[in-house]
């Protein structure tokens, strides 16, 4: 494992296309192991994606990889990615609007960036996003605004269970994880998910005040400024109570009761 991860070091080019070889030739493809950040680079070497396309992919599925490309434009500094506008249209909805009269551009949303859009260009290929390390919060959560602003279609479960047990760990959402999940529809699951892990810890502070053992954190307090997020949270912390009944509350988030 570890002579392989030095071969797909970036800045040891030969032999990352020495690896690429062996893999065409012994009909392994190692594309299918990479984390997103080195795929989008990896993908466009013509010596290894026809092997992974012809070993993965039969028939009409295929032709999504080919020509003609359109051109993306991504983050403030508007970095250009190539991209299959068959591929693309296939899996956006959103873009196949867009590209339905022959514009060969797409400015994305600022608020998408590189890193993100390299996990969209590793699904749209995959099916999946591979990361190198455990991923943060805020990158889940910017991948699964990224997908709903697209329109992408697929299944987004195996990324909502990484929110979720990371919720379920106890890390709190920041002010700006809560602010991209209310971007939202408000019916998206990721948004519920957000809101729940915030219900314990108000719960505690409205019952305990800041002597509480989850006091309320400073991004949560400035979050009830936002009336949109207040009015969410409301709504499910009376549910919370009712639910328990006296001083035990329902965590929506763990399922559970909690007695404060």
């Amino acid at each position: 494992m570890a002579d392989k991860k030095r071969a797909m070091r970036p800045s040891d080019s030969n032999n990352n296309l020495s690896q690429a070889k062996r893999s065409k030739q012994d009909g392994f493809t190692v594309l299918q192991d990479l984390p997103f950040e080195d795929f989008s680079r990896w993908v466009r070497l013509e010596i290894f994606l026809p092997s992974y396309q012809s070993t993965h992919f039969s028939g009409s599925k295929t032709e999504l990889f080919r020509g003609p490309n359109v051109t993306i434009f991504v983050g403030w500094d508007e970095v250009q990615f190539e991209v299959p506008k068959s591929l693309l249209c296939y899996h956006s909805s959103a873009c196949e609007v867009a590209f339905q009269d022959g514009r060969q551009e797409l400015h994305l949303d600022k608020s998408v960036s590189v890193a993100t859009f390299k996990m969209i260009i590793q699904y749209l290929y995959l099916g999946k996003v591979i990361f190198a390390t455990d991923p943060s919060l805020r990158e889940l959560i910017s991948f699964v605004r990224a997908t709903a602003q697209l329109k992408l279609l697929g299944n987004f479960n195996s990324i909502f269970l990484k929110i979720k047990q990371k919720l379920l760990e106890g890390k709190q959402p920041t002010s700006h994880d809560v602010k991209e999940a209310l971007k939202l529809s408000s019916d998206h699951p990721v948004r519920s998910l957000v809101v729940s892990a915030c219900v314990l810890p108000y719960a505690i502070f409205v019952i305990k005040g800041s002597t509480g053992d989850r006091a309320l954190s400073v991004d949560l307090q400035t979050l009830m400024a936002c009336d949109e997020f207040a009015a969410e949270l409301f709504r499910a912390h009376t549910k919370a109570v009712r639910h328990g009944g006296g001083r035990k509350v329902y965590d929506p988030l763990s399922e559970k009761l909690y007695i404060i």
